[in-house]
């Protein structure tokens, strides 16, 4: 492993022909073609966590132990703390000789892919922050007949279009549940709780049919007026679903990527209808629609947890307001790690309700007219106080007769 000695590189200088003098010339398999799969990419990560706990776990049991700073006479390393703490210079080495080890594998010809089960949760954690989703308002439901709409990846990136349930969830990832039956042609798969292998990988610019039969239940995907196919020969993508709810047009659009759907209120805007769709009797989706069809889009946003009271890293400890300063909460974030390594902030939001009692204790002032006032201030509903006006500086307000509610919510951003 890299992290013993993270500083020490060693530099070798080839001849520009690779060619050594004993007549050896190193012939590397090229794999300047070969791009990782955000799902690979995810592997490649969880083999470089995996790699750091065992070399952890194989120091210790060399009587290693954590230290702020590397001492090989003591025995200390400061990396012997959870992946996550490690600095990022020590991820990005090990990760990146993982990724060749990976690239390497797919070069000589083996396919590296998540199983079935993990697909969704793969895309889900790689994008569900930085995907956008669009859907056609839930009162245009099809709950009967044969329809159509079009869709264009315009960049040919990690897109998702298909069919749901008006009742689709906006921070959930186009079919991963129930709700959603979609085609990724980035991957070229379809997905509906769980992913399978389906058609083709589309290119920028490739035009997607949608078309669903409300009658014998069935939906099928086409790619620039050609009919894909399941791995078993079928035409048909889904089949025996409920009908019941109805189905709207959807898309998923990931980060930097420009996709556009095709409704067909003007149905001669299609490209490859009447290839594929009008010879099957399917009509267009907005077809005698006198206006534009309403869309809605969604994105994650972030969302307010309460902090219990045995969180392991933040603790929120309050200090009782005295005569000269209000009270308030002081949290404290706990965490540990080398002097280089890059600690995750934590960004709080606080809420903290205050009630007030209903009389206000004040030292006697004198008003305009020379009398004392000593009679307590009575806060009356929701109305502002009146009285005479007084001097600012002769009143002191006693923070101490002051109680807040101790309720805390924070907004987790990482």
């Amino acid at each position: 492993m890299l992290e013993d000695f993270p500083f020490i590189t060693s530099i070798f200088f080839f001849p520009f022909s690779y060619m050594m003098s004993n007549g050896y010339k190193p012939s590397p398999l090229d794999l300047s073609d070969i791009k990782l799969t955000p799902g690979q990419e995810l592997l490649v990560d969880k083999l470089a966590e995996n790699a750091h706990n065992v070399w952890a776990k194989d120091r210790i049991k060399q009587g290693w132990t954590y230290g702020i700073q590397q001492d090989l006479k003591s025995k200390r390393n400061p990396r012997l703390v959870p992946y996550v703490l490690l600095d990022e210079r020590t991820k990005k080495s090990n990760r990146d000789s993982l990724r060749e080890a990976i690239r390497t594998l797919i070069g000589y010809g083996y396919n590296i892919e998540p199983s079935d089960q993990e697909g969704g949760q793969v895309v889900e954690r790689l994008s569900i922050d930085k995907i956008r989703f669009f859907r056609v308002e839930r009162t245009y439901a099809v709950k009967s007949g044969k329809w159509y709409f079009e869709f264009e990846a315009v960049t040919g990136g990690d897109m998702r279009v298909g069919w749901a349930r008006p009742g689709c969830k906006p921070d959930v990832e186009l079919g991963t549940d129930e709700l959603a039956f979609v085609f990724d042609g980035y991957r070229g798969h379809c997905l509906n709780t769980g992913s399978r292998l389906f058609g083709r990988c589309w290119h920028a610019g490739d035009v997607v049919g949608c078309m669903i039969n409300m009658e014998d239940k069935s939906m099928i995907f086409t790619l620039n007026g050609e009919i894909l196919i399941t791995t078993k020969g079928s035409e048909l993508c889904f089949t025996d679903f409920e009908t019941e709810d109805g189905f709207i047009p959807v898309c998923s659009l990931g980060l930097s990527q420009v996709g556009r759907m095709n409704l067909g209120k003007d149905a001669s805007s299609f490209k490859y209808y009447t290839m594929c769709g009008l010879q099957e009797g399917f009509e267009p989706f907005a077809v005698n629609m006198n206006r534009e069809v309403t869309m809605w889009f969604s994105k994650r946003l972030p969302t307010f947890v309460n902090v219990p009271k045995d969180h392991n890293h933040i603790t929120v400890t309050r200090i009782d307001g005295t005569v000269d300063s209000p009270p308030c909460l002081k949290v404290t974030h706990k965490t540990f790690g080398s002097q280089n390594s890059n600690a995750d902030m934590v960004f709080c939001r606080l809420s903290m309700p205050v009630e007030f009692h209903s009389i206000f204790k004040s030292s006697p002032v004198v008003d305009m007219n020379g009398v004392h006032e000593d009679d307590a201030l009575k806060v009356k509903h929701r109305y502002p106080l009146r009285s005479v006006r007084h001097s600012d500086e002769s009143r002191r307000v006693d923070y101490s007769s002051i109680t807040t509610v101790t309720k805390k919510r924070f907004l987790h951003e990482r």
